[in-house]
């Protein structure tokens, strides 16, 4: 294996491993609010605009637009949004 090719593998691992760490949604306390509010992720999803799908891969990554969070925050009713959305 060449140099050139290890860097390579190097980078893209790197890339893999700061993705992981941009998760700054903490999902567990975002499902528990969803329920919580006797809503299900599709109803979240729908008032998002979003599909059930998208939701669901936005919710795994935890990964969100700022659209989205403020939306999530006045659907939630979130009082505390930062314990959430901003943890890290």
């Amino acid at each position: 294996m060449t140099s050139k090719k290890i860097y390579s593998i190097l980078l893209l691992r790197n890339k893999k491993q700061k993705r992981k760490e941009k998760k700054m949604v903490l999902t567990n306390e975002l499902k528990g609010r969803i329920v919580a509010k006797g809503l299900t992720q599709g109803e979240v999803a729908e008032k998002l605009g979003i599909t059930p799908k998208t939701f669901s891969s936005k919710l795994e990554k935890g990964i969100f637009t700022t659209i989205e969070i403020e939306k999530l925050i006045k659907i939630l009713d979130l009082k505390k949004p930062w314990e959430i959305f901003f943890a890290e």
